[in-house]
């Protein structure tokens, strides 16, 4: 059985980028250097259906993105001239996102150890709080990483959700499941803090007189 070699910190294993994202092959990139040359990256992305991470230098990601804006959802740009070992480590606001809406799926669960609502985007947002969503208004919650489903938990509703808005200190989220429904806006008072308020600030039409 072959011996597995040490790597270096700033190497990762990741999805082969080819035009063609439903491809798997894995191979080595630097998170310091571009996937396609040894430039430094600026840009990284996150891409089809959020199952591949791609960096790239400004020459090298026009190229790529022309072959796979249907693909791209999330555009951020690189930190200390280096990719980030998973997409969401990185704090930029998506740059994607201030430019188009695109719509994902959602769950919403509750934990039944600690009762605490959960409500996690395919774009790889989580929100987290101790307040019901579908009972307030305006609940406060923090973002965490994605743990993925536990085992100790009750599906509160799923559905659709179009990213309308998603800049640093704002966010704003068109909910279409069969419970949370409605346009909600998330606000920060700064990128320091860790807790952020969500409001409901309109109510589809069609549900308005329901």
């Amino acid at each position: 059985m072959a011996k597995k070699k040490k790597t270096k910190e700033s190497e990762v294993t990741v999805q082969a980028q080819p035009v063609n994202p439903i491809l798997t092959t894995e191979y080595k990139y630097r998170r310091d250097q571009c996937m396609m040359c040894a430039e430094l990256p600026i840009i990284e992305a996150k891409w089809a259906n959020g199952m591949c991470h791609s960096w790239f230098c400004d020459v090298h990601y026009k190229e790529w993105e022309e072959k796979n804006a249907n693909y791209v959802e999330y555009i951020k740009k690189i930190i200390n001239n280096e990719a980030s070992k998973s997409f969401y480590d990185n704090p930029n606001p998506n740059i994607k996102g201030t430019e188009t809406s695109f719509a994902v799926r959602f769950i919403m669960y509750r934990n039944d150890d600690t009762s605490y609502w959960h409500i996690i985007l395919d774009a790889g947002q989580h929100i987290a709080s101790d307040d019901n969503p579908l009972e307030k208004d305006e609940i406060s919650f923090y973002f965490k990483q994605h743990p993925g489903l536990r085992q100790l938990c009750e599906l509160i509703d799923f559905g659709t959700v179009t990213i309308l808005m998603d800049r640093e200190l704002i966010k704003k989220y068109d909910f279409r499941g069969n419970k949370m429904v409605g346009i909600y806006e998330a606000t920060a008072d700064s990128k320091d803090s860790p807790f952020w308020t969500l409001k409901k600030v309109e109510v589809p039409k069609e549900n308005k007189d329901a």
